[in-house]
């Protein structure tokens, strides 16, 4: 009773009197429109319709907000009330969190002072990536707590994944809290070392894979196993071929300009794009396709041989 009397004072103070904000931040209201009206903007985070220019950050934050724009139509409400939501499902989850370790009143406590911090009740009523960010991060804790507790593989990995998506919400910023959960976690989970180790690196990949399927890092992936899909292949392999050329551009020309010194514009990264589109198209694909054929195989192999037997006689 109490968790729920917390939950709907949260959601109160997050939305009483929310139409007076506006479109608060014009910009990401804008990006939002722009992501309700075209699926293409709303992948890419884009500032129009057409897709002229993007937002200067990735755009997970805005997906929610365009989703809900897309179903009640476009005006503040739709657009902030998400943000709104996602505070109060900050606030549960910090209360879930203290509540694994410390009695109910500890919980409730922290709870409130995290539904009541000024600047967590400005944001949570804004449209900055904010709002995703914390509610991210702070489910990210909650899942390392509950890896601590018992070791556990699982909840490792997906703190790891939460915090690769909340990469997608504001960047490096939410890799700040990485450090410190897997120090705790190799010093004071139960297991031996090397299990400890062994799931900081699992997690590390979970991470990566959650926060790069829509960077970069996918296309460097999908170059890892395609060579590993054609190790058997002759030398002369085409397919395998066709990544390595399109790989080699991609792979120089981003060390390049990661090196870089002096002047750099960003929009030098478009030289990146059609390899990266080369290569996830290709690569996925690829994989795509094995994957098939194998489900295929596994699924006709009984019969297939037992057929095969039959007709070996004649």
């Amino acid at each position: 009773m109490a968790l729920a009397v917390l939950l709907l004072g949260a959601g109160v103070l997050y939305v009483w009197g929310l139409g007076a904000s506006g479109w608060a931040n014009s910009f990401c209201s804008a990006a939002v429109q722009a992501g309700s009206q075209s699926w293409k903007a709303f992948f890419f985070g884009a500032s129009d319709a057409a897709n002229a220019i993007t937002v200067d950050k990735t755009p997970a934050s805005l997906w929610p907000m365009a989703l809900s724009v897309r179903i009640f139509g476009q005006n503040s409400w739709a657009v902030l009330v998400p943000q709104a939501l996602m505070g109060v499902g900050a606030v549960a989850v910090v209360y879930a969190t203290v509540r694994r370790s410390f009695p109910a009143r500890a919980a409730l406590l922290a709870g409130t002072a995290m539904a009541v911090t000024p600047v967590a009740v400005l944001m949570f009523r804004f449209d900055n990536p904010d709002a995703l960010l914390v509610l991210s991060l702070t489910v990210a804790g909650y899942c390392v707590t509950r890896a601590r507790e018992r070791g556990s593989t699982r909840w490792l990995l997906g703190a790891g994944a939460v915090i690769g998506f909340a990469f997608l919400v504001k960047m490096l910023q939410a890799f700040l809290v990485v450090p410190g959960f897997a120090l705790v976690h190799l010093v004071t989970a139960p297991g031996v070392l090397w299990r400890r180790v062994w799931q900081l690196l699992a997690a590390g990949a979970a991470m990566v894979a959650a926060a790069g399927w829509w960077l970069l890092p996918a296309a460097l992936a999908l170059l890892v196993a395609v060579t590993w899909l054609t190790r058997r292949a002759s030398r002369t392999d085409p397919v395998r071929a066709a990544v390595w050329v399109w790989e080699s551009w991609l792979v120089v020309t981003g060390l390049v300009f990661s090196l870089m010194q002096g002047i750099f514009h960003a929009y030098y990264t478009v030289a990146l794009a059609p390899a990266v589109a080369v290569l996830v198209g290709t690569g996925g694909t690829r994989g795509a396709d094995r994957t098939a054929a194998g489900r295929r195989a596994d699924a006709a192999g009984p019969g297939a041989c037992s057929t095969r037997a039959r007709r070996r006689p004649s």
